[in-house]
């Protein structure tokens, strides 16, 4: 508890020395947001899990944490081993080895996630011209986002995921150098392979403006990059392994299962099935019959409800913009002015979607959704920029 506080101390206090009293106040209604969820969450597995988990991941990772924590067992005895020192740092720093402060601890890391993209989002826009108020208007959309019904389960269910996004926006938020360094090293011992999404930002970042500016050469290359990332990813031993050990045991049960394996259609089959999961009916079953997820309370189930139908308005929205002119220029503005954060989407898009051919866990569509975020914002902003002219805000589709 008292790191929890710690964390969410240093984030308030950051906003504050930079005179982000607005950011200040939706940092902390966010807060308040998460925290009634995890409470809510928390008392609906009280009497279905002893110890608050909801097993699988999340009782190996605090089960482990116990055990540091007890000086019974090593931190880096286990998978995932900085998640367990974080974890094992929240029980020494706790009143009570419950997992409720874990919960908390979680949104702490969030709030500070939220914080780094946030003023660099603001800090982007207000570079190119934006007013102060359009980028409040940003931080508004970012915080819908991270609003989102599967991205609180995610962080409330007590998994990795908050400190993997925390690094990653260190990483996005800094200079190519030592934080970037320090956030490849951290995220290698979090997630296999996970310290080469640490330098997908900056890629992006450096290439965004020459190559997406142009509506049709930027979906050319998403076209023909999504294959090519694919054939790459199956020269790699270990992600083989757990796309053979989870994916394909999985893919069993999905009809026209053998469409996903196909050379071509398979990428894209894989990559739409994950965009647009789990879906409001999916979820809407998981409601009413309870036999749609392995671990689940009701609490949970309505989160990822809300989630879903929330994601597939967003998603909606750019589908409704890709069909008009005006719509496609805002679509090659957002891709180009937050072009890191595309990168690190798709980077993200396509591994999951390689390993679990779409499916994955619901967790690893929060991270989508996190790291997509500016994007979002982008696509909502009103392409002016300080009573200017819209065409002026940025670039012309040519579609």
């Amino acid at each position: 508890m008292v790191l929890a506080l710690a964390v969410l101390f240093f984030v308030l206090l950051r906003l504050l020395l930079l005179r982000e009293i607005f950011l200040v106040r939706v940092v902390l209604i966010l807060g308040l947001w998460y925290g009634i969820w995890a409470v809510l969450v928390a008392m609906d597995l009280l009497h279905k899990s002893p110890d608050l988990t909801y097993g699988s991941d999340a009782r190996y990772y605090w089960e482990a944490a116990l055990a540091v924590s007890s000086g019974s067992a090593r931190w880096n005895e286990f998978a995932g081993s900085l998640y367990v020192a974080w974890q094992a740092a929240v029980i020494l720093t706790s009143p009570s080895p419950s997992f409720l402060w874990a919960m908390f601890a979680n949104i702490a890391v969030l709030l500070g996630t939220f914080s780094l993209q946030a003023t660099q989002v603001k800090r982007i826009l207000l570079s190119r011209g934006f007013s102060a108020s359009a980028s409040r208007t940003a931080i508004l959309w970012l915080a819908l986002v991270y609003a989102n019904g599967i991205v609180v389960w995610a962080v409330v269910r007590g998994l990795k995921e908050p400190l993997i996004w925390f690094f990653l926006m260190l990483s996005a938020t800094s200079a190519l150098g030592w934080r970037q360094a320090l956030a490849a090293v951290v995220l290698w011992f979090l997630r296999p392979l996970g310290s080469l999404l640490a330098f997908g930002y900056w890629v992006g970042e450096r290439f965004a403006v020459y190559l997406l500016g142009n509506t049709k050469l930027s979906m050319a290359i998403l076209f023909f990059i999504i294959p090519l990332m694919h054939n790459l990813l199956e020269n790699n031993q270990l992600l083989l392994w757990f796309r053979k050990a989870f994916g394909e045991s999985e893919l069993r049960e999905v009809a026209f299962a053998h469409l996903f394996l196909h050379p071509i259609l398979g990428p894209y089959l894989s990559i739409l099935r994950f965009v647009h999961g789990p879906g409001p009916f999916r979820s809407t079953a998981q409601l009413l019959r309870g036999d749609i997820f392995l671990e689940s309370t009701f609490s949970g189930d309505v989160l990822i409800f809300l989630g879903s139908v929330s994601w597939w308005i967003l998603l909606g929205y750019v589908i409704y913009l890709a069909l008009t002119p005006s719509g496609r220029r805002r679509i090659a503005f957002s891709m180009t002015v937050f072009g890191g954060w595309l990168v690190l989407s798709l980077m993200l898009t396509v591994a999951y979607s390689f390993i679990y051919f779409g499916t994955g866990d619901t967790r690893h569509r929060a991270s989508l959704y996190v790291l997509s975020a500016p994007l979002f914002a982008g696509l909502l902003l009103p392409l002016t920029r300080g009573g200017k002219a819209g065409k002026e805000a940025g670039p012309k589709s040519t579609l």
